[in-house]
């Protein structure tokens, strides 16, 4: 006979709780400036030091300490991360502690609460005013969030094996917050994404959330990589928006005659040619730091962690769509780019033809003046 206590979830002794909001702000945030400008920021490279031979940022996002707040009666850490891409994260940490389905309960009451959203909004103000002199070319915050579950298994906690065996159905639930039994399908589709290095640790990622089953530094690498992809996909959502916004402005003016009218001799069509040409160039720019910001050299277990989390985000996808709409804006541009030269010899062409009639009527002015 089973034990019946074996089946029940564990009682969480040491856990957290964290959201992430990150933002998207501006083109570009200059780290060195605003590191001179004062010693609270520090550079964050991954916690543990000798993974930094192996995974490390090529230029490191500044990390800032924040105050211990409350919310909902509960206290609260907040900490800051300001990367180089022009996007600023926003992490806010509670302990977890007590039975399983209060945990569940407590953490997805949390999530559906606009206070955690607005609390991150209000601390993020904050920053960008303290900010702002390091900012190029700020930009109406896009945000994306993000949660995570960590539980500090010891001594007396579950195996591994037993957490998913056992207790699948309620990792699955505080993963996407949802008190009720899940089906099978559901728990098999939320777990899939599953990472372990140790045989006493483990990882599973969802698309907007997480569940760290491991020691502090243990979880502290995968943290950071987590928040890294998030800033990634709030990047990928930018540079989409911008594209779609450029690619709706073209749509309703192409057909605008002015743009390629000889009376304008091609003067539109280079002013949007330039305008599409300088846009191309920001999205080219933004899309390489992007995805050359982190750099890991030697440790499989970490990219495939990364990895296995950036398909779990959809930013392949994202990546795509936002290539397809370079590329249509690239062709856009030609096109006007053809366009404003022929406009501009259409307009020289005239100006010729004219010439030569003028000179044909003064010569037959001269000849009938001469009979």
């Amino acid at each position: 006979m089973s034990d019946p206590e074996k089946n029940l979830p564990p009682y969480v002794k040491e856990g957290y709780f964290k959201a992430y909001f990150v933002f998207a702000v501006a083109d570009t945030i200059d780290l060195d400036k605003l590191q001179n400008s004062t010693e609270s920021f520090h550079r964050a490279q991954f916690s543990v030091h000798s993974q930094q031979q192996y995974i490390h940022f090529v230029t490191p996002p500044l990390f800032l300490s924040g105050p211990e707040l409350e919310l909902a009666g509960a206290p609260v850490k907040v900490s800051y991360k300001i990367y180089a891409s022009g996007t600023v994260s926003v992490r806010i940490s509670l302990t977890m502690q007590g039975e399983w389905e209060q945990c569940v309960q407590h953490t997805a009451a949390l999530r559906v609460d606009d206070r955690l959203e607005n609390l991150a909004r209000q601390e993020l103000e904050k920053v960008l005013a303290d900010i702002s002199f390091a900012i190029s070319k700020p930009c109406s915050a896009v945000m994306e969030d993000y949660y995570l579950f960590h539980v500090v298994p010891d001594s007396e906690s579950p195996s591994v094996s037993d957490m998913l065996e056992v207790h699948a159905d309620a990792i699955a639930k505080m993963i996407v917050g949802d008190e009720q039994t899940l089906s099978k399908q559901e728990q098999k589709d939320i777990l899939k994404t599953f990472f372990s290095y140790y045989e006493n640790d483990f990882t599973i990622v969802h698309w907007d959330s997480a569940f760290i089953y491991d020691t502090k530094s243990g979880a502290s690498p995968i943290e950071d990589l987590l928040e890294f992809a998030n800033t990634q996909m709030v990047e990928l959502r930018t540079l989409d928006e911008l594209l779609d916004t450029e690619l709706d402005y073209i749509y309703h003016h192409v057909d605008d005659k002015k743009w390629f009218s000889w009376l304008h001799t091609g003067q539109g069509a280079t002013m949007r040619a330039d305008r599409l040409r300088q846009i191309l160039v920001d999205v080219r720019e933004l899309a390489d730091q992007s995805t050359n910001a982190l750099k890991i050299t030697g440790d499989a277990f970490y990219s495939r962690l990364y990895k296995g989390a950036c398909q779990r985000f959809g930013l392949p996808d994202w990546q795509k769509q936002v290539e397809n709409k370079f590329d249509s804006v690239h062709q856009i541009y030609r096109y006007i780019i053809d366009e404003a030269h022929h406009s501009r010899g259409g307009f020289l062409e005239i100006i010729i033809i004219v010439l030569i009639a003028i000179e044909i009527l003064l010569a037959l002015f001269e000849l009938s003046r001469s009979h």
